[in-house]
């Protein structure tokens, strides 16, 4: 298990390198002293060092806890770790780093952290946690992250870059007391988040596919420009919507026939009844007739019972109070219902109101993975689906007649991001491209509902590298640009984040937006790579 990080709350001290100790002095001699009082000096030293460190005698500190009080009216020592420490006040301005100082921080925390404090007792620990005590942040504060971690009041950072010399990061500077890692993901690569554990890390070889590669240039409009069937950054999705697939049963997908004809019988309930009602006067017939004793018949009911079904998601809206009123509706069908969808939408959200209806009796449509690559190098965008993760299919979706391509428009490499969080369901999904134009890179903004149909451009953001993609920092809750930096010798990335998608990334000059990331000397080149 692994123990949140707890640091100090005095004041932090700009590293600066240790002064160099004067000589060591002669120890004195003895003299005449008898060698039994000096191991009865040493004996007594020892006692009273441990009761110093043991007992009433030791000095208070941030980290001690106070002993239970036994007079009346004086908090216990399980009220005293229940209640947060005071917080403490701000610190004063400090000066910015020296690129030295920076690299001294590092080397402070990637170190294996030592402590002087005995941990509480496991069982105080479980039932009264320590409160984060107040964060200690560089002046001026910023934004207090999530964690306890403060931002510096201008962020991003601008700092002066120098190929080479590791980046200062502020909040390493001053971190705050405890760094609470309990909630969403962060990333352990040091100690700065992590203070002991009892892990053991375990390399595992990985097994190859033997099928590999899974996605090959095996269309003829994959091979235009150069043999290319690869995700360029691009992006994989299990949507679990699926807006992909089809909404049409399949004869297979009606996997309990008899359970499915006897609630279609007449008396059932509202649904059953007007289910019942809509069935042709074919299948009426044949239904009646049904005795399912051998399996070619059974077959054959599953057919009907399919095309039926397909008939009745194409028409009308299935949904009515009074029908679906024992029915417990699924999350995708609650999202689509208000919309009063049509076309394709109302055939989906049929399915879905029929699998909400017959949990057990109807097959439901599970999600699929989404896999948007580039389709012969410089050109479209294509889209293979699967269900498995390894065998992939490249469907006819008819933007491109004949082919999977979705956005036919040239790329280099491309971002393509399954929006859950946006109110508006025509920007659920987000394309951005990259390419050249009027003799500049820059990424091309594109909405889409389903990742299949897409808008037109809506924005174009000023020169950027052409491998530069776009996350959305959900902690956060901004839009962040990872800008290619540098066309030869050292390469790295810049960063520019915005809150509104639609506020573009706009700056006058490539080198405007802060250098984020980059090899430094603590990166050094290796032979065998």
């Amino acid at each position: 298990m692994s123990k949140k990080k707890q640091r100090p709350q005095s004041q932090p001290v700009t590293p600066t390198p240790p002064p160099t100790p004067p000589s060591a002095a002669p120890l004195p001699s003895a003299g005449g002293i008898p060698w039994h009082w000096l191991g009865l000096a040493v004996l007594a030293g020892g006692l009273v060092g441990w009761a110093v460190g043991n007992g009433g005698f030791s000095t208070k500190s941030d980290h001690a806890a106070a002993p239970a009080s036994k007079e009346p009216g004086k908090p216990s020592l399980l009220t005293a770790l229940s209640n947060p420490p005071a917080a403490k006040p701000p610190l004063p301005p400090s000066a910015a780093l020296t690129p030295a100082q920076s690299n001294a921080i590092f080397q402070m925390t990637n170190r294996v952290a030592v402590t002087t404090n005995a941990a509480p007792p496991a069982l105080l620990t479980a039932q009264n946690p320590l409160v984060p005590s107040a964060p200690v942040a560089p002046t001026p504060v910023g934004e207090t992250l999530f964690n306890g971690i403060v931002l510096p009041a201008v962020w991003p950072p601008k700092d002066t870059y120098k190929p080479g010399e590791p980046m200062p990061v502020p909040y390493l500077s001053n971190p705050p007391p405890v760094i609470d890692i309990s909630a969403g993901r962060q990333l352990f690569v040091d100690d700065f988040l992590i203070d002991s554990t009892t892990l053991k890390r375990v390399w595992h070889s990985p097994t190859i596919y033997s099928n590999n590669p899974v996605l090959r240039p095996d269309k003829e409009w994959e091979k235009t420009g150069g043999p290319m069937a690869m995700p360029f950054s691009d992006g994989v999705w299990l949507d679990p919507m699926n807006w992909i697939s089809s909404p049409n049963f399949k004869p297979e997908e009606v996997q309990d026939v008899f359970g499915i004809l006897e609630r279609l019988k007449p008396g059932t309930n509202a649904l059953g009844n007007f289910l019942g009602e809509s069935l042709s006067a074919e299948a009426k017939a044949k239904i009646k007739d049904f005795k399912g004793t051998d399996m070619p018949a059974i077959v054959a009911m599953q057919q009907l019972l399919a095309a039926e079904f397909n008939r009745l998601i194409a028409g009308p809206l299935l949904h009515e109070p009074t029908r679906f009123a024992n029915v417990q509706l699924s999350d995708r069908s609650m999202v689509l219902l208000p919309q009063q969808p049509q076309g394709d939408k109302l055939k989906r959200l049929n399915r879905w109101l029929l699998e909400d209806a017959f949990p057990r009796e109807l097959f439901r449509m599970q999600p699929v993975f989404a896999c948007y690559y580039m389709a012969g190098y410089g050109r479209g965008t294509a889209l293979a689906v699967s269900s498995n993760g390894l065998d992939w299919e490249k469907p006819d979706f008819g933007i491109v007649p004949g082919s999977n391509i979705v956005h036919p428009e040239p790329r280099d490499s491309a971002t393509v991001w399954l929006d859950a969080n946006d109110s508006d369901p025509k920007r659920r999904y987000k394309l951005w491209r990259s390419h050249g134009e009027n003799k500049q890179w820059g990424l091309s903004l594109h909405f889409s509902e389903d990742g299949i149909h897409w808008g037109p451009r809506v924005l174009r953001t000023a020169s950027v590298g052409d491998r530069s993609t776009v996350f959305r920092n959900p902690f956060r809750n901004v839009w962040v640009y990872s800008l290619r930096h540098g066309w030869e010798g050292d390469r790295a990335r810049r960063y520019w984040e915005v809150k509104d998608v639609l506020a573009g990334p706009y700056w006058n000059d490539p080198a405007e937006p802060p250098m984020w990331v980059g090899a430094d000397r603590l990166d050094p080149m290796r032979d065998d790579l």
